[in-house]
């Protein structure tokens, strides 16, 4: 894939992507409506409803809205950018929120880049609402350098040293996909707003990924492990990891 550094290779780069994306679903008639912009792919699916809603149209021909969305991610990209014309992953923050996933997408961080940043968001976020009680509050970045095809209740076990035989028969663990209102349910619960701020910042980077949540057996009489896992691009998995308490555990 060709470096995403400036505003005409983001805007190149998401346009092919968008372009795919919206012909795919587009009528016979070679425009897209709102029902079928909802049946968009993501992370492109926002882009096309948008400008249905911006517009107040309710349909739009495919090589208008194509052409409209380069201009947008162009436009917006060179403002992002400054002066110099180098788009930055700081710069990449400053996009409107339709973009930022996008731009993540094609132009991810380095696996070193990425654990720097969660490490430095660990201690501002709270993992307390998924026990009972105040723990959970001390959260710690986990990273697993040894590379996995694809984050599974095996490879995650397998990478973190926990025993298959004993997790799977316990009806504590669990290994569920994060969904919408789990991400949604954890940042309102943060503390204070650096910590919802924070966990939003985890949420843009491992949502797109395809986070889990699990719970892990111990032994313990009134806690247990909880990890927020994904895996990256190149393999590796990542992500938090915290105590959280309960009377059910």
């Amino acid at each position: 894939m060709p470096k995403i550094d400036t505003p005409a290779t983001f805007a190149k780069a998401f346009t092919a992507g968008f372009a795919d994306a919206v012909r795919d679903v587009a009528g016979t008639d070679g425009r897209i409506s709102e029902n079928e912009a909802k049946k968009v792919a993501e992370p492109y699916r926002d882009n096309a409803l948008h400008f249905l809603e911006k517009t107040g149209q309710k349909s739009v021909s495919v090589d208008k809205l194509i052409g409209r969305a380069h201009d947008y991610a162009f436009a917006t990209a060179k403002k992002a950018a400054g002066p110099d014309g180098h788009l930055s992953a700081v710069d990449i923050r400053a996009l409107p929120e339709d973009l930022q996933l996008d731009a993540q997408k094609l132009n991810p961080p380095s696996a070193n880049a990425r654990a720097r940043e969660l490490k430095g968001l660990a201690e501002k976020i709270s993992f307390a609402s998924f026990g009972e009680d105040d723990a959970g509050e001390f959260v710690t970045f986990v990273r697993r350098k040894t590379t996995v095809d694809e984050l599974t209740s095996d490879t995650f076990l397998k990478a973190f040293g926990f025993s298959k035989e004993k997790q799977e028969a316990s009806d504590q663990y669990s290994f569920e996909p994060m969904s919408k209102s789990g991400w949604d349910n954890l940042i309102e619960a943060q503390n204070d707003d650096a910590g919802k701020a924070a966990l939003e910042r985890v949420r843009a980077i491992m949502e797109p990924l395809g986070a889990k949540i699990a719970y892990i057996e111990d032994n313990r009489p009134f806690g247990a492990p909880v990890f927020l896992v994904a895996r990256g691009d190149e393999g590796e998995l990542f992500g938090f990891r915290a105590t959280v308490g309960g009377m059910g555990f």
